[in-house]
């Protein structure tokens, strides 16, 4: 199982807040590694027990210092606050869809990301009560 680095970061601009989850990029495109698959999500992954749907937008991939940063985004483009980090264990990864299940600080998730149009892909989340045991018998 491939195991990725995956960071969520609040972003405040001016004109809105939202959340960017990034997560290493395991087949880069054009071999550009250390880049990070990004995307733009209106809501934050929460640890309620109620699998979660939202549409979410792909955008470029980022720097891989964002793994790390937090702090003000250049050119005025806001701030970033990290809100959670850990492992991505990544089950299935194809252009259209992408499935993992995600463990941050203090909660897991099983996701499945599809592609549904040009620019939006939605998102399925569910939290792992027992995460831990799913990826030990692995």
């Amino acid at each position: 199982m491939l195991t990725l680095q995956t960071v969520i970061l609040r972003h405040t601009r001016a004109s809105d807040t939202h959340y960017d989850w990034l997560f290493e990029h395991p087949r880069p495109p054009g071999g550009a590694v250390g880049r990070l698959v990004t995307f733009r999500m209106g809501l934050c992954f929460t640890g309620g027990w109620a699998p979660s749907v939202q549409l979410v937008r792909r955008l470029p991939d980022h720097r891989r210092a964002y793994l790390t940063y937090q702090g003000p985004v250049s050119g005025g483009r806001g701030r970033v606050l990290r809100v959670g980090r850990g492992f991505a264990y990544v089950r299935l990864w194809s252009q259209s869809r992408i499935v993992m299940e995600m463990e941050l600080e203090k909660h897991a998730w099983a996701i499945e990301v599809k592609h549904v149009t040009a620019s939006s892909w939605r998102v399925l989340s569910c939290v792992m009560p027992a995460f831990r045991s799913v990826i030990d018998a692995s």
